[in-house]
């Protein structure tokens, strides 16, 4: 069985997010009548102390990986990494705990973030159907409406916008049918970008 730690701040009075108004960029996403709707609610947004964020990437540290919400990675666009410095990880571990996952390199590096990039933990993302994924991509949901169980006009996104997704080495995981459909999108996407280069 897997070691599993749940992290999390909260306000006084209960909330672990905060309500994003209606803009024109989530409102295709938005149904304010549904509670799980994406775009709903962003958990980007500092609830707790500078100390207590060092103590979440030191519980990261800890980890082999990293696991969130397809909502949570549309909305937020995370990192999913540790981000540690020297003075930190000192403050935080005395005895050096997690020393295999320590930089040496970095000892006199005031400031630099001690964790390897081959020791950051895994980021996982749970997005069934890659809808999230979508969003973040190119701002829609192409190939196929899931709520509805129907198919929908098989349309080609105008750009990619990978530099959204801030992850890195990132992990999703979705159902077969979804990684079929977001395959096929791609390759229309990379047929209509050849036919551009060919008349250009």
């Amino acid at each position: 069985r897997p070691f599993v730690t749940l992290a999390y701040a909260q306000t006084l009075d209960g909330m672990i997010a905060a309500k994003l108004p209606i803009t024109s960029t989530n409102n295709k996403f938005l149904d304010k009548n549904d509670c799980n709707s994406v775009a709903n609610s962003t958990s980007n947004m500092k609830l707790s102390s500078s100390q207590s964020m060092k103590l979440t990437h030191f519980l990261r540290s800890c980890h082999d990986g990293i696991l969130v919400g397809g909502s949570t990675f549309a909305v937020d666009k995370p990192r999913l990494n540790v981000r540690l410095t020297h003075e930190d990880y000192i403050m935080l571990n005395q005895d050096n705990g997690i020393g295999e996952s320590y930089d040496n390199d970095s000892h006199s590096d005031s400031g630099t973030n001690i964790i390897r990039k081959d020791k950051q933990p895994i980021p996982i993302v749970l997005d069934t159907h890659l809808n999230n994924l979508q969003r973040v991509l190119w701002d829609d949901i192409l190939g196929h409406d899931w709520r509805s169980k129907q198919d929908v006009e098989v349309k080609t996104p105008r750009k990619i916008y990978i530099e959204r997704v801030r992850a890195n080495s990132l992990i999703i995981c979705c159902s077969h049918e979804a990684v079929q459909r977001f395959t096929n999108i791609l390759e229309e996407f990379h047929e209509h970008e050849c036919q551009i280069e060919n008349v250009a």
